[in-house]
């Protein structure tokens, strides 16, 4: 029997929570927990996704360190670029395993080319850091409108195995399963 995950939203913007608000399917089990709490709450769970917030707030580094592994997720824009030194300052600070997932990549894009110029970033980022690159997930997830029109219905990939998106959510979770 495969374990039970569960979403855990501890960001205040509480983006997963109105998702799961609207959700009509019971899975994945949905956990709304203050940041100071998670650490106690992923012990009594099989496995569990965290939403955190996108700023180094109290409370932070616990969930961290707390963690089996960090996802963090990165699109191939300046802007997220500009973050990424010290979103990974703290996630390889933790002592976590930590991963590279890119998101929402332009479906004509070359994977091939955005993964090299990927790591390249953070392979320059954790020179400067002296800390070992975290590895780049060889699947990325790309932008897909279908993903932006289940959102509203408190829907995901996996509602729709016959999809894209699942099929490349698929990859990466098997990806993170063998990794680590």
């Amino acid at each position: 029997m495969a374990p039970k995950s569960t979403l855990v939203d501890a960001d205040p913007q509480a983006s997963c929570s109105i998702w799961s608000d609207r959700r009509t399917k019971k899975e994945p089990d949905f956990l709304e927990a203050l940041l100071s709490r998670v650490p106690s709450k992923l012990k009594a769970l099989d496995s569990a996704v965290v939403d955190l917030p996108g700023a180094c707030v109290p409370g932070l580094q616990g969930v961290l360190k707390a963690s089996d592994i960090l996802i963090v997720p990165i699109t191939y824009d300046q802007s997220c670029f500009d973050a990424l030194p010290a979103t990974l300052e703290l996630a390889l600070g933790s002592g976590t395993p930590t991963v590279v997932v890119v998101n929402r990549l332009n479906p004509k894009s070359s994977f091939q080319t955005v993964q090299e110029d990927v790591e390249a970033i953070i392979n320059e980022i954790c020179t400067e850091l002296q800390a070992e690159s975290p590895a780049v997930c060889p699947h990325p997830l790309r932008e897909r409108v279908a993903n932006k029109d289940w959102w509203p219905l408190g829907e995901a990939a996996a509602d729709h195995k016959q999809t894209q998106s699942f099929k490349e959510m698929q990859k990466i979770y098997k990806w993170l399963k063998t990794y680590g």
